[in-house]
Order: structure tokens, then C-alpha cells, then sequence
């Protein structure tokens, strides 16, 4: 026999919804109104990011950084 499917509740799909949204860079802001929270740090508790996106998003911000540290360290040598 198979497991049956965990049913879903509305909760799950407003944490998934939400978790799109931050990943397709949506405005926190716009996020805190849609789904009607009062404080920003509502929203930031509520959402959650993959790990791929968070890797993602971190080596487009820092990448520039390390890029050109590693430069350095090749003309160093």
C-alpha cells in the first residue's frame, strides 16, 4: 500500500505563494500588504527561502567581490 497524501491546508499554500514571490523578487513591502500583515518582521519570519535561491542571490550580490579577490591572488602569484 501507498502513503496517502498529506492533504494541504491554506497556510501551506500562502507560505509557497509567498516564498515565489521573494524568490522572483518581489518587494517585501508589496508581500507584507498581500497578505496582510502589520509588521515587516511578520512577513520575514513567514517567508522561507530555498537554499538554491539563497546560494543564487548571495553569489550574484558578493560575486563581483570574490571575483576580484581572486584576481588579485592569481596576479600575486
Amino acid at each position: 500500500m501507498g502513503m496517502a497524501a498529506e492533504t494541504p491546508y491554506p497556510a501551506q499554500s500562502r507560505h509557497s505563494w509567498v516564498t515565489h514571490l521573494t524568490e522572483d523578487g518581489v518587494d517585501r513591502r508589496f508581500i507584507q500588504e498581500a497578505v496582510g500583515h502589520r509588521c515587516d518582521t511578520s512577513t520575514a519570519i513567514y517567508t522561507h527561502v530555498s537554499g538554491d535561491f539563497m546560494n543564487t542571490a548571495l553569489r550574484k550580490a558578493l560575486g563581483p567581490a570574490f571575483d576580484n579577490h581572486a584576481s588579485q591572488r592569481r596576479k600575486e602569484c
